[in-house]
């Protein structure tokens, strides 16, 4: 039942392993591509797998029907680590209309929900797309599986990304990019600290300007989808023992963009709003950590409207909305395939910490799918 693959998924440890914050048993996507793997075989549909990163691959599935248009379902297999104290995480747990578990939400009922769907059409039907099925690594890192999915020449005429949207149909979101921030000093023992220059001293300026800065985009009028852009410090480091004068001290940003925005443009505005309010003479470092781009609307209109169809033809309430999350529809769009996100549960149940997703809602996400492949109202 789709009920038993969700619970399978849930099972299999699949955490992401970039930033060392988890147990390395639980990390890797590998037992779940494993899985995904033996479906697609039992299913006898062909599929392929290939390596991303080392022991991270791919898993995709293919349903061609000549002269149709081509599909692409995807969703990822990574989850964030456990919050510390989640006791039993890879144990799904049903209660009432809720499975409990780390990833049920969080795009494994969307993975679930996909696999259902594809292997359902591929049993009987009049299939209305040739349709790729994809199960991809590392989107709660670097997207780099979807990367790797363009890469090799990825060729679809619309994508339909499974995420956490509440049944909703998301044309547009917020990108992202990171840097890391650096000033640096001199160092010197704690006793005589003016025979040194403490790096952590223009840093607290710093990070005094880019609250101030997360002010001034907050501020900015919203975007009808998305919001407005915003600015967060995520971690700050800074010396290396207490009586030592620290030579360095970093600081971590995250800014997300609005659907027009540029890289370029964001990166040029906080630079500027820095010397402008500390000074050209100012000295620190810029590393750019990661570059996502947003969502936007302008292509994807078309396959959102037959995905509401179809949903409202199935009972639901949807519609066509934004979030101010990335995903990886962003990377098919920007490789010219119009992209929207559809998937069960609830937005504020991604990495939560007791994580759950309603299995109503998963059954839903899996009908409109298999429907939507099969072009039935």
């Amino acid at each position: 039942s789709l009920e038993d693959l969700l619970c399978d998924l849930v099972a299999l440890p699949s955490v992401n392993p970039e930033g060392g914050l988890s147990e390395p048993a639980y990390c890797g996507e590998g037992r779940l591509a494993d899985y995904v793997e033996s479906f697609w075989r039992r299913q006898r549909i062909d599929y392929e797998r290939y390596e991303v990163l080392p022991g991270r691959e791919n898993v995709v599935a293919r349903l061609d029907v000549p002269g149709r248009p081509v599909l692409l379902l995807e969703a990822h297999m990574d989850t964030v680590p456990p919050h510390p104290g989640y006791s039993e995480p890879f144990v799904p747990r049903i209660e009432d209309d809720r499975l409990y578990g780390l990833g049920a939400c969080d795009a494994k009922a969307s993975l679930a929900a996909m696999m259902w769907a594809v292997a359902s059409a591929a049993c009987g039907g009049r299939l209305s797309w040739s349709v790729i099925m994809a199960a991809t690594v590392d989107e709660e890192h670097s997207f780099r599986g979807a990367t790797a999915l363009v890469e090799r020449g990825l060729r679809a005429d619309a994508a339909v990304v499974g995420e956490p949207t509440a049944l909703q149909v998301v044309v547009a979101h917020k990108g992202a990019i990171r840097w890391r921030l650096v000033t640096h000093g001199r160092a010197a023992h704690s006793s005589t600290p003016l025979a040194g220059h403490n790096a952590i001293y223009p840093m607290a300026r710093l990070v005094q300007t880019l609250e101030a800065y997360a002010a001034v985009l907050d501020a900015l009028p919203p975007h009808p989808l998305v919001g407005t852009p915003s600015l967060s410090v995520g971690t700050i480091v800074g010396g290396t023992r207490v009586n030592v004068v620290p030579e360095r001290c970093e600081v971590t940003l995250d800014r997300r963009l609005l659907p027009g925005e540029t890289f370029e443009q964001a990166e040029a505005d906080l630079h500027c709003f820095v010397r402008r309010n500390l000074g050209e003479n100012f000295e620190y470092g810029c590393q750019t950590l990661l570059r996502d781009p947003p969502l936007d609307c302008g292509t994807n209109q078309e396959i959102a409207l037959q995905l509401v169809e179809v949903a409202r033809q199935l009972g639901l309430d949807a519609a066509m909305v934004g979030l101010p999350y990335c995903t990886n529809a962003s990377k098919y769009a920007a490789a010219g395939i119009p992209s929207v996100v559809f998937g069960p549960g609830d937005p504020a149940q991604a990495h939560a910490d007791k994580e759950w997703v309603a299995l109503s809602a998963v059954r839903s996400a899996a009908a409109v799918y298999h429907h939507f492949i099969l072009g039935l109202p």
